[in-house]
């Protein structure tokens, strides 16, 4: 997915948030039982080797994920630069640490 794909996928979930009286009204205690039913829904799929359905039911998690975004940006205090920063850091350092060597960048910030 190229970036400004992403980013209207993003702009689309801000939509919903702000304009869709279901979507406004949740929060991460309301979303909670939804977003594990997706991430249980994308492990049968894992189970059953159903590449079609890994892809819709991760497009689904990614949504949720997203969403669950959102849910926080509206406060102002989830996602924002340092939040990308950090999983920055967490990706390139801790998980595959000897594929990336930032120059400069401490890879053991979290």
């Amino acid at each position: 997915m190229s970036e400004n794909k992403f980013n209207e996928l993003k702009s689309v979930i801000s939509e919903l948030r702000e304009k869709c009286p279901w979507d406004r009204k949740q929060t991460f205690q309301s979303l909670r039982s939804l977003t594990i039913e997706e991430v249980y829904e994308l492990s049968e799929a894992i189970i059953k080797q159903d590449p079609k359905n890994i892809e819709e039911e991760s497009g689904d998690l990614l949504l949720h994920i997203l969403f669950l975004c959102q849910t926080r940006r509206r406060k102002k205090d989830f996602f924002n630069k340092y939040h990308y920063r950090k999983t920055y850091f967490q990706t390139k350092g801790k998980a595959s640490p000897y594929l990336w060597k930032l120059k400069g960048e401490d890879l053991r910030r979290s």
